[in-house]
This record gives C-alpha cells, structure tokens and sequence, in this order.
C-alpha cells in the first residue's frame, strides 16, 4: 500500500504538471464568413481592444492568416498599438504572427509589452522580425494585467495566442485530496499513511499557492532544461529547472534567436538552477540558451528572451525637474545641417559629457537633426540612431538627465494649413523611430516634440490658424510617443510654446490631451534683450541693476522683466501641474566692450537664478567656440573649462 500510495503521488504531481502547462487561444470558434469583424470586447476570458478584428481563410488577401485550422485575429484598418488585458491577471507564454499576403502594407515586426496592474512594465520582447509565414513569438510573462502589442507599419494576423497556467483546477485538487484520504484511511500500513498524506498536502498546497513564469525547453542526452528569463532595471535574471543528471551547464547569450554566432558568457557549477546577467545594454532583447551536459551527451534548453528595462519613477513632471537644474546645451553639434562636426564642433565624447556632469550640471540637452539622415520616406538611417544612441548614452553614463527633440531640421515644421498635413505626418513617422529606439529607457531620459516652431521669419504674434497648427504639433508628439508603448506610455515629455516665447506661450498654447497623468512639460526659451544677448553688432553691452552707462544698456529687460516673465510661465504651468523648461538662454561674449566678461556673467547668473526659484529648468545655451561674440564654456574635445567663473556662477544660482 506505502508503494501504491509514493505512485498515486507522483501521478498527482504528473497531472498537476500536465495542467500547468500552456493552453493556446486559437479563435476557431469565431466565423467571419468572407470578411474581417469586430472581436467582442470579453473573449476567452480576456479583455480585447476594440481593435481587433477576426477572420478566416476565406478573407481575400488572407489566405496564409491561420496558424492553426482557419481562424485568426488581426489588427483592424491596419492600426498599432492594440491591448489584452484581465482585471485578475494571467501568464502570457507567446503566439503566433505573421504579415498577411494583402495588398497594403504589412508589419515587418512586432513588438509585444508586458505591464503589471500598477502599469509598471514588466517586459518585452524587443521587435521581432516577422514575415508571410508564421513566427512564433515568446514572452514568457507572468502576472501580466495588460498586453500592448507594437507593429512598425500596416497589418498583422495573429493565431494560438498561448496562456500558461500553473493553478490546477480547484475540483481536481479536491478529488486527488478526497482519493488520497480514502486510500490513507483504508491502509492497513497507517503509519505509513500518517507519513504520506501530509506530503500530499502540502505538495498540492504548493502546487496551488503561485503562478510559474512559462518556460523554454530542449532535450537532449537524457535529460530535459527548461529556461526563463526575466528583466529589471539592472539585469536579466535566468531560471531554469533540470529533469535527469547533467554534469555540466553553460550560459550562451546572442542579440537574435538564431543560435548560429552566440557567445558563451558564463559556466555555473553543474547544479546551479538560476544565473544573473550583470552586463546587458538597456533596452537591447537578448536571446538565452543553457548548454548542458550529462554522461552520454550534451544538449540545449530552448531559447528564452527578455530585455533590461530602465525605471519610470512615480513622480510628477513637476517634481522630476526638481531635480534636474541646471542644465546645458549640446549646441551646434547633431542638430548640425551637414553633418555633427559641419559647424565647426567635434564630435560629442564621454570626457565631455563627465566635465559637464563634474562642473555641477544636471541635464543635458541635447538638439538633434533628423531629415538629412532620412531617405525619401523618412526611415532614418540605422548609422545616424546608433550614433545618437552613442551620444545619448554617453550622457547618461556619465549620470546626467537628458532631453532630445527633432531641432530646426530645415525647418520643415511651418505652423500652416498648407503644411500641416505633411508635417504631421513626417513629425509622427520621425517619433515613431526615436521612440521605439529609447522605449526602455528610465526617466532620465525625455523626448522634446519640437524646437522654436514659427513661419519662417515672421516674428510677430502667431495667427489663429499657426496657434492650431502648432498646438496640433504638440498633440501629435505626444499621441505618436505614448503609442509606442513599454516605458514611453510614462515617459515625461516636453511640449513647446509658440517660437518658444514667453508671452505667446501664456496667451496662446493649451496643454496637450495626455494618457499618462501628469508627465508634461513646457518649453520656453529667453534671449532679451536681444542687442544684449545675441547681436553682437549692436552697442548694448551692459545690463542690469549693475550697469553703469546708460547708452550701453536697455532698461525695459532688466531684472523686474526677467522675474515677471518667469513668473507668468509659473502661474501658467507650473502651478497647474507642468513644469517648465527654460531650453535656452545665453548671454555672447562681448570682449571689444568687456574685457572681464562682468556684465555676460551678471546676466547668466540672474536668469539662472530668477528662474530656478519659480520653478522652471534653466538649461544654458553652449554653441561650442569659447572666442568671442560667442557663449561656449567647454572645450568640447577635452572637457576643459573654458570659464569656470561663469561655470560656477550658474551652477551656485540653481541652489
């Protein structure tokens, strides 16, 4: 009876694991009848979003939609950023996708995210290749409460949408408990049955008590390695369980799933079940495999996948920039017509980025050109996003907040009817890219949608229609960032007032509409005055309350102006929940007047002050060359302070 009884446990535990395993959702039930329709909202216990659509075979240009029988769902019109979800929770293992054989566009990859109830994002696959036949796609996410399901362009199917459940069903649990009772209790052996039936309790209770992430599994020299993997904020962390003996096991890790060309980083002892990957890039998917070995072989686990996913902390716009003043302009450099060095800059560097940090700055901005580096249908080339990556994570390594926009660009962006249509659509397919390429990363990183928009030259107010227009601009940026997904449906984005100008940023521009709950800022810039600041022809070289020459100064910008400008732009913004951003202001160099560079100094220090005490980000304009008539700090190529008294003056007036 004892051996009948260890049996009828190991069967329990064979049933239990049978029912953890994954259960395909592969739609045959639903019937299009020739054409594309509707999925009700709850289905298969899950919630769908109102953009799915299903279909069968039987749908012209669809014939290749079915993985499996002839049924499948898809994205209806060709629409991105679709979501599954549950109120309860579920574990995700993968499906199936493929790009229908329809006359529009069609994906070419698909990128899913994973987010827990708290909308923290658990993982993602990363974009993954897919084509006309179907590529299985594997998660492996648990406790996920919603699915957002990524695509670069037009359509896709997807079939045997895959759960994995580690809950047995509650009457199976009770009939084994009830059989294992009835056995116990009729055993002649009853110690023997005292013995096992606790073990029988509590191997159940485990088996009920947590979900189990889904695995990937190979098999090989008699024995079996199931693996997953799982990432954070500073690693992906490797699971995996072993059935059989193995005498050895080895980590292999590749940047594609093809195990062709992947690289051995690790060989933990043989008994070792979980391994942690200190050294992934941020937001790169990275594909795993454990080698193992027994006394008759070796063989592989199957491929498990995951991606090192930065933090979006729960804070404000408002209470982010709190801590980033001040900051500093990468000037004249990537935004740069011709190229990163055509104006005269070298090429941005760690060192430079480290002095920055090293002097006291916070935030670098960082202006970015994106047109010349496109072909015809605005892809960008991968050569100029991976040097941009390089620059952006220079900048972060060296523990600096960084913002990146689309700067002048040739400037396309002309707040008018006759251009909107083209410039929206340029602006979202641009987004679209960067967005993708910086989604996992933490909120030390912000996008800025645009930069000065106006009609070319015209420096007047902005008309009704340039208000809409560049408003519409606004909304775009933030629609087309947030439908990107993983870490940008939180990332803190700045929008822009009308040519950056204080005053016709509080008459005119209204906050754009925003899925995420105060994550917005402003941006304005601030040059007055003008012959003081910028034109270096003029003869107005002194400001201030310190000027000494009435000829050499303009009153009407002193310091009262300067604290009421900022002030508007606190009452207006600030005060209601978006911060602002002052993305620009620099005095030039005016040595042929003063020698010392007093009056430049008075005037950074000031503004600097004046708008870090109500609330704004001063973010100094640096245009490289430290000559004159210019307002250069560093040495760009070494990192050499250029003027360390004008350094430490803004830096002392954002305390």
């Amino acid at each position: 009876m004892k051996n009948f009884l260890i049996g009828l446990l190991m069967s329990a535990g064979l049933l239990l694991a049978t029912q953890a395993q994954s259960a395909a959702v592969d739609f045959e039930d639903l019937h299009a009848d020739g054409d594309l329709t509707a999925l009700t909202s709850q289905y298969a216990g899950l919630n769908w979003g109102e953009d799915w659509y299903y279909g069968d075979t039987t749908v012209e240009g669809y014939g290749n939609a079915a993985h499996s029988g002839a049924s499948y769902v898809t994205n209806g019109y060709g629409v991105d950023n679709l979501a599954v979800s549950s109120a309860s929770g579920f574990n995700f293992a993968g499906a199936w996708f493929a790009a229908p054989n329809t006359n529009g566009a069609v994906a070419s990859w698909i990128n899913i995210t994973a987010y827990d109830a708290a909308n923290h994002v658990i993982g993602s696959t990363g974009n993954v290749s897919i084509g006309s036949s179907y590529q299985w796609i594997a998660a492996n996410f648990s406790n996920v409460a919603r699915l957002n399901i990524t695509r670069d362009d037009g359509w896709f199917v997807m079939d045997d949408f895959t759960l994995a459940s580690a809950v047995p069903e509650p009457g199976s649990v009770l009939m084994l408990l009830a059989g294992l009772a009835v056995l116990a209790v009729t055993a002649r052996k009853r110690l023997a049955a005292r013995l096992m039936l606790p073990l029988a309790a509590a191997g159940l209770l485990m088996a009920t008590g947590g979900t189990a992430q889904a695995q990937s599994c190979g098999t090989g020299a008699g024995a079996t390695v199931c693996l997953s993997a799982a990432g954070s904020s500073d690693n992906i962390k490797l699971t995996w369980t072993v059935s059989g003996t193995v005498t050895g096991v080895q980590i292999y890790r590749d940047t594609d799933s093809d195990a062709n060309g992947r690289t051995r980083i690790a060989i933990p002892s043989a008994t070792a079940t979980t391994y942690t990957d200190t050294t992934p890039t941020l937001g790169v998917p990275y594909w795993y495999w454990v080698k193992f070995t027994t006394s008759s072989g070796s063989g592989n686990s199957g491929s498990a996948t995951a991606v090192r996913v930065g933090v979006i902390r729960s804070l404000t716009s408002v209470q982010l920039s709190a801590q980033m003043s001040p900051g500093w302009n990468l000037g004249n450099s990537l935004e740069a017509i011709g190229g990163e060095t055509a104006w005269g800059n070298p090429p941005a560097n760690q060192t430079l980025f480290n002095a920055v940090k090293a002097a006291g700055f916070k935030t670098v901005r960082i202006p970015l050109s994106w047109t010349q580096y496109a072909d015809a249908n605005y892809n960008i080339s991968a050569s100029w996003m991976a040097r941009v990556k390089e620059v952006v994570d220079a900048a972060r390594s060296a523990g600096l907040y960084v913002i990146i926009n689309v700067h002048w660009d040739g400037g396309w962006l002309q707040p008018t009817y006759a251009a909107q249509s083209a410039a929206n659509a340029r602006l979202a397919k641009f987004w679209t890219q960067i967005a993708n390429t910086f989604k996992y990363y933490d909120d030390y990183l912000l996008f800025a949608g645009t930069n000065e928009v106006m009609v070319t030259d015209v420096y007047s107010a902005p008309t009704a229609e340039n208000i809409a227009v560049q408003n519409g601009f606004n909304q775009v940026f933030v629609n087309t960032v947030r439908g990107t997904g993983s870490n940008n449906a939180q990332r803190h984005l700045v929008v822009q007032g009308y040519n950056t100008n204080i005053d016709y940023t509080y008459a005119t521009n209204t906050v754009p509409s925003d899925s995420a709950a105060n994550r917005l800022m402003m941006e304005v810039h601030f040059y007055d005055p003008y012959n003081f600041t910028l034109n270096t022809n003029s003869t107005i070289w002194q400001w201030g309350s310190i000027a000494t020459d009435s000829t050499a100064t303009e009153t009407w910008a002193n310091e009262s102006y300067v604290d009421a400008q900022f002030q508007k732009m606190k009452t207006r913004f600030i005060d209601k929940g978006v911060a602002v951003i002052l993305g620009e202001y620099a005095a030039s160099l005016r040595t042929e007047y003063d020698s010392a560079g007093k009056y430049r100094q008075y005037w950074d220090q000031y503004i600097t002050k004046s708008a870090y005490q109500r609330g704004l980000v001063p973010v100094y304009w640096d245009n490289g060359p430290t000559t004159n008539h210019q307002s250069g700090l560093f040495n760009r190529s070494t990192g050499a302070q250029a003027y360390p008294a004008v350094i430490t003056a803004i830096v002392n007036a954002a305390k």
